[in-house]
């Protein structure tokens, strides 16, 4: 199997989804955050605050790379601006497949309220600002997330059941052969 990435803005479910596949197929996962921070040898937000982003996505594009080459059966997890950057997306189309976690506003907004405070570029927003972002935010990046080869309602992740739920409905559309 070729790498899968997904794809999909902050809080649209990318982490849960993987962690919820590995555990219920034993298909190996990559949070590309968290591999980018084992390369850099710091957490993203130290390496923010130290370097800036430019540099930030001159790293995550290196590391996409090497994941992209060398993750056969693997499923990534990519950070919400990945496919914003440095020509990401073709890179990821043509090693792998890549799927848009479809989430609504009201969606993203009640789980980045819940999680904001480990999330530096939002930490600081209150309520109606964050809803504001969002909305800026995900039509800046929708021409890039609508690249992908397939899109996946990802509304159903607030609880362990409607993990489950739809993960299965992901291992049935995109793990099973056809």
């Amino acid at each position: 199997m070729k790498p899968i990435f997904l794809i999909g803005f902050m809080g649209s479910g990318k982490t849960t989804l993987c962690k919820a596949l590995a555990r219920l197929t034993g298909i190996r996962t990559v949070d590309l955050d968290d591999y980018i921070a084992g390369v850099a040898g710091m957490s993203i937000r130290q390496y923010f605050d130290l370097h800036g982003e430019a540099a930030f996505r001159q790293l995550e594009t290196k590391c996409l790379e090497t994941l992209a080459e060398t993750a056969d059966d693997t499923i990534i997890a990519c950070g919400g601006g990945t496919p914003c950057f440095n020509n990401n997306m073709a890179v990821m189309n043509s090693r792998g497949t890549t799927i848009t976690l479809d989430t609504p506003i009201e969606v993203l907004h009640s789980r980045l309220m819940r999680g904001r405070h480990k999330r530096p570029l939002i930490a600081s927003l209150d309520d109606t600002a964050l809803r504001r972002f969002i909305i800026a935010k995900l039509a800046e990046r929708e021409p890039f997330y609508s690249l992908s080869t397939h899109r996946f309602e990802s509304t159903l992740l607030e609880n362990e059941q409607e993990i489950d739920i739809t993960a299965k409905r992901f291992i049935e559309l995109f793990l099973r052969p056809q």
